[in-house]
């Protein structure tokens, strides 16, 4: 039986000083629940699928590994909110900056 496969934008997490930051899914299945700590600045790049070019993804974070979710309280999805927000700030919403973060943070 044929079935045809459709792609959905990521539920909006944050919209702060320009950037977006997105959910993201097990194995990019909307139809499964959101990661609760894993998001991306690009809806275009998930777990299993990425837009980026080169050998790691630019956009895809795990919010546990930011120093402003490690300062702040831990409970909940607000916790997570003022971390990304923070981490913005941080970079002064800069995209390239964010970006240039999260590749230096991977193993």
């Amino acid at each position: 039986m044929p079935y045809q496969t459709e792609w959905v934008k990521p539920d909006l997490v944050v919209a702060y000083r320009g950037v977006r930051v997105y959910h993201t899914y097990r194995y990019d299945d909307y139809n499964d629940s959101p990661r609760l700590f894993w998001f991306t600045l690009d809806p275009q790049c998930g777990e299993e699928a990425c837009a980026c070019q080169g050998a790691a993804c630019q956009n895809v974070f795990d919010v546990r590994s930011l120093p402003e979710y490690a300062e702040g309280p831990v409970e909940g999805a607000d916790s997570v909110r003022r971390a990304v927000r923070a981490f913005i700030d941080r970079h002064q919403g800069d995209l390239g900056q964010l970006r240039a973060w999260i590749r230096a943070s991977q193993p």
